[in-house]
């Protein structure tokens, strides 16, 4: 007799959108809470003119496989620096549309004022190419943890954005502090190749086919990203098709060269995932998703996960994957927590009762008449993130929330909170909009509800690039 408690989950990283890069193994294996699948098929009535009011029979359209679940927003298993495994709901969040970045370790010296958690820290005369986010307050001398967003993490004066702390920073720590995801909008391959014939004449942004290696067909297109090295090391961004290893690529002055390896998802991967409830396995592909990340005082905070993928035809009777461990770090409680919200250079401490997190990512399926399923994959379209805070009723004086709604008022976000190397956790943004500020009963005490949106950190100098809406971390 199937038992519903009996479930195991899968998750694998693909390389081709929408094709399993071999098969399941215990080490794929993931540790969630009240999964579910739910499946879409369409199908296409048949109504004929006829003598009788019966129809015949539908024919089916286009399938798709949707599969929920919750995680905890817990730490690594490494609890030593260099921290070297990355959280175990990494893969989730990356394909949900994510870049996994490394924590770097600032020592400081020569502080005045005090950095401020969430804002921008940059080297003096490098504002605009050399920057990160703080991912902890500081004080006088000492260590601050930054994710560096661009640029080399250099020497030279740290100087806060926002709060105008500046200190004297020597070299990063090497080693990794942490791991921080922040948002993505490209969706790339790294991929490698034999030499290019003929040349190449190559330049970043150029577009290149995609040709099959027997045939020479066009099997698809992609577009050059970043060049790590006379172009037989780039980071490419597919337009159409599947790029694989063995696959040829081609100039349109017929320069061309050979796919030599097979190519590593870099940013915004698609995802393969197992369903096995007790004994009957069910798989998606070519997955990605979106989540909320919410939480009261007191209690774990957890990721609830949505991914949206095409339904594997192929089902079946299957044992258990063996050979693996899940993750089994027991999440840490919103206790002792350090929440800020800052306005310019001042930053407030307010009580915090709940959050909810939203990445706000629309998820549509890409049609493709080739494919069996009649799509190709899950796609990202659009990104619209949210917060709710559930604070108390602050006076004006000290926080004047209702204020900064009316006036548009650009504020910064920052939660940290945890103890121990690799188990303090970090949600952070640099510029929201409060938005909404909705009155609420906190068990008889006089709440808000304030709504924040994370927007892209427009500070007059980086004004359109984006992608450093809010950051969610792991540190030491």
């Amino acid at each position: 007799m199937p038992l519903t408690r009996r479930q195991q989950i899968a998750v694998k990283r693909e390389v081709a959108e929408g094709q399993k890069d071999g098969g399941f193994t215990g080490a794929n294996a993931l540790l969630v809470f009240d999964p579910q699948i739910s499946d879409a098929l369409s199908r296409n009535e048949r109504v004929p003119a006829s003598p009788s009011i019966g129809r015949t029979s539908d024919t089916l359209g286009r399938s798709a496989r949707q599969f929920t679940c919750t995680m905890d927003f817990n730490g690594t298993t490494d609890v030593t620096v260099p921290i070297a495994g990355a959280p175990s709901w990494g893969q989730m969040v990356e394909a949900s549309g994510l870049l996994e970045y490394d924590v770097k370790r600032y020592a400081l010296t020569s502080v005045t004022g005090t950095y401020q958690i969430g804002e921008k820290v940059y080297l003096s005369g490098s504002e605009d190419s050399e920057y990160g986010l703080a991912l902890d307050n500081l004080t006088g001398d000492g260590n601050l943890l930054i994710v560096w967003l661009k640029g080399a993490a250099g020497t030279g004066t740290l100087v806060g954005k926002s709060s105008g702390a500046s200190g004297t920073a020597g070299a990063s720590a090497a080693v990794n502090h942490g791991f921080a995801y922040v948002p993505t909008s490209n969706k790339r391959l790294n991929v490698t190749t034999g030499a290019w014939s003929g040349g190449p004449t190559l330049t970043v942004g150029q577009a290149l086919a995609i040709l099959d290696s027997t045939t020479l067909a066009v099997k698809g297109s992609c577009r050059v990203d970043v060049n790590n090295g006379s172009f037989l090391d780039m980071d490419v961004s597919v337009a159409h098709g599947r790029l694989e290893n063995g696959d040829i690529l081609a100039t349109a002055a017929a320069e061309t060269a050979t796919v030599s390896a097979k190519p590593t998802s870099i940013a915004t991967p698609s995802l393969s995932i197992r369903s096995n409830k007790d004994g009957l396995y069910r798989d998606l592909l070519g997955c990605r998703g979106s989540f909320t990340l919410s939480g009261e005082a007191g209690a774990p905070l957890q990721f609830a996960f949505t991914m949206d993928g095409l339904l594997d035809p192929f089902h079946g009777d299957s044992a258990f994957l063996t050979g693996g461990a899940v993750s089994q770090v027991l999440p840490e409680r919103l206790l002792g927590a350090k929440f800020h919200i800052g306005v310019g250079a001042v930053t407030v401490e307010l009580p915090l009762r709940g959050i909810e997190f939203d990445s706000g990512n629309s998820v549509n399926m890409r049609p493709d008449a080739r494919e069996t399923s009649g799509d190709h994959h899950a796609e990202l379209t659009d990104r619209d993130p949210s917060l709710v805070v559930n604070t108390d009723q602050i006076p004006k004086t000290a926080f004047d929330a209702l204020g900064m709604r009316n006036n548009g008022t650009p504020v910064r976000f920052g939660l940290r909170y945890g103890t121990g190397i690799g188990r303090r956790l970090v949600i952070a943004a640099p510029q929201c909009q409060i938005t909404e500020v909705g009155d609420e009963d906190g068990d008889g005490v006089a709440g808000f509800a304030l709504t924040l949106m994370p927007r892209f950190l427009d500070d007059g100098v980086v004004t359109e690039e984006g992608d450093n809406e809010f950051v969610i971390a792991v540190t030491s």
